[in-house]
């Protein structure tokens, strides 16, 4: 699950994730991964700026539907 993950576009100084060995940062994006859950903290090599993957709102709203349905509610 991990690989499908996707950094986003810097929001602080525009670096994409695509161009990071072009621009002098072999390394890329550093990953904070949440695990079991398809989220993941991306830090840009350039600004430090801290951002979610792509998906995480998908996946959020995936993990707060199945919660929901795994409540017992006493009427």
């Amino acid at each position: 699950m991990i690989d499908t993950l996707t950094a986003p576009i810097c929001p602080g100084c525009g670096l994409d994730p695509e161009l990071t060995v072009e621009e002098g940062f072999e390394d890329g994006f550093l990953m904070f991964p949440i695990p079991k859950a398809g989220i993941c903290h991306f830090v840009c090599p350039r600004c430090f700026v801290v951002m979610m993957n792509r998906e995480c709102f998908d996946v959020q709203r995936e993990m707060r539907d199945k919660a929901d349905s795994r409540i017992i509610r006493v009427v």
